[in-house]
């Protein structure tokens, strides 16, 4: 499962999204356009099934809190 670029750009400039908790979605995958999210400091996206840390976390810019527990990250 993954979040798509279409719900993303729901929020890119409605209001600023300071926290952003996607953990127990199953997630594996998240868009580039998350990088978007200009005020995002804390993502939390514990408890899915990724096996590498998303690239796009590299990508925020304000991103001081990453929340990838219980993941499937070697």
């Amino acid at each position: 499962m993954a979040v798509t670029s279409k719900y993303v750009g729901c929020y890119n400039g409605s209001r600023p999204v300071p926290d952003l908790n996607l953990s127990h979605n199953q997630l594996s995958k998240l868009p580039d356009e998350l990088a978007e999210l200009e005020q995002l400091e804390k993502l939390d996206i514990s408890h899915n099934a990724y096996i590498a840390l998303p690239s796009v976390v590299f990508k925020i810019s304000k991103l001081t809190h990453l929340r990838a527990h219980n993941n499937h990250i070697v």
